[in-house]
C-alpha cells in the first residue's frame, strides 16, 4: 500500500459526490459517513481519517486535514506544490451517493464530472493526475486483479508523481488493469474510458513532463476547492 496514493483517493472520493446544481456535498469529510455504502471499498479511506484524526481541533478541520493530505502526498513523491487555503466545514451526516465506479459508461462519467463542476478535460486531467500513484488490489477488485499477483501499478513508477501514467498510455507500453487486462472483458476498464473520451487530444498534451505538472497543480486546487 502507498499511502499517498490513499491520501488523494480519499480526497477524491470525498468531493467526488457534490452536486453544483444543489450546492449540496463536495470536500467536507463527509466521507466518514460513507465507507460502508458500496462506493468507498478499500482500507485506505478509513486508514487516512483515522491518521488525520491526530490533528483534528477546533482550528484544523477533518475537510481541511484532507486537503491538506493532497498537498503532503503529492509534494512528498515529487509532485508540484499545490495551492491550499483552509476554512472547510466538515459535514455531519453523510452524503449522496455517487462516487465515480469503474463499471461506469463514458456517458455517465462525463455526467458525473460535470455534476462536480469539471469539464469533460478537466475529467481527463484529473484522473491522469490522481492515478500516477498507487495500484489496483486484488482485495478490492477481485475480477481485475487476481488473487495470486495482489496488486498491479496503476504506472511503472505508482510511488512517483510523474506522468508515465499518460506515457506508457499513449505508447501502448502501460500494464495500467483499468485499461488493459480482465478489466476490458468487463467493461470495468474505467481509465480508458475517460482517457480516450477526446480521442486522446487532452492526454496528448500532458505528454510533456512539465505541462503535466502545470495541469495538475491547476486541476487538484480546483478538486480541493470544491466546497
Amino acid at each position: 500500500r502507498i499511502t499517498a496514493s490513499e491520501w488523494l483517493r480519499v480526497a477524491f472520493h470525498d468531493m467526488s459526490t457534490h452536486n453544483r446544481f444543489t450546492g449540496v456535498g463536495g470536500l467536507d469529510a463527509s466521507i466518514q459517513f460513507e465507507l460502508n455504502n458500496g462506493e468507498n471499498t478499500g482500507p485506505g479511506h478509513r486508514t487516512s481519517l483515522e491518521f488525520y484524526a491526530n490533528y483534528l481541533t477546533s482550528r484544523s478541520s477533518m475537510a481541511d486535514l484532507i486537503a491538506a493530505g493532497v498537498y503532503a502526498s503529492v509534494r512528498s513523491c515529487g509532485g508540484p506544490v499545490i495551492p491550499l487555503r483552509v476554512g472547510r466545514k466538515d459535514a455531519t451526516a453523510a452524503g449522496p451517493l455517487g462516487a465515480p465506479q469503474p463499471q461506469n459508461s463514458v456517458v455517465t462519467f462525463r455526467q458525473q464530472f460535470d455534476r462536480m463542476g469539471f469539464t469533460n478535460s478537466e475529467m481527463i486531467q484529473l484522473v491522469a493526475c490522481g492515478h500516477t500513484l498507487g495500484s489496483v488490489h486484488s482485495a478490492e477488485f477481485p475480477n481485475i486483479v487476481n488473487a495470486s499477483v495482489g496488486q498491479i501499478g496503476l504506472d511503472s513508477s505508482n510511488h512517483v508523481y510523474d506522468n508515465k501514467v499518460v506515457t506508457e498510455y499513449l505508447d501502448g507500453t502501460t500494464t495500467n488493469p483499468l485499461v488493459v487486462g480482465p478489466a476490458v472483458a468487463l467493461n470495468r476498464h474505467s481509465d480508458f474510458k475517460v482517457f480516450s473520451s477526446d480521442g486522446n487530444v487532452t492526454l496528448s498534451a500532458m505528454a510533456d513532463p512539465n505541462a503535466y505538472r502545470e495541469t495538475c497543480r491547476t486541476v487538484l486546487q480546483k478538486m480541493i476547492e470544491v466546497v
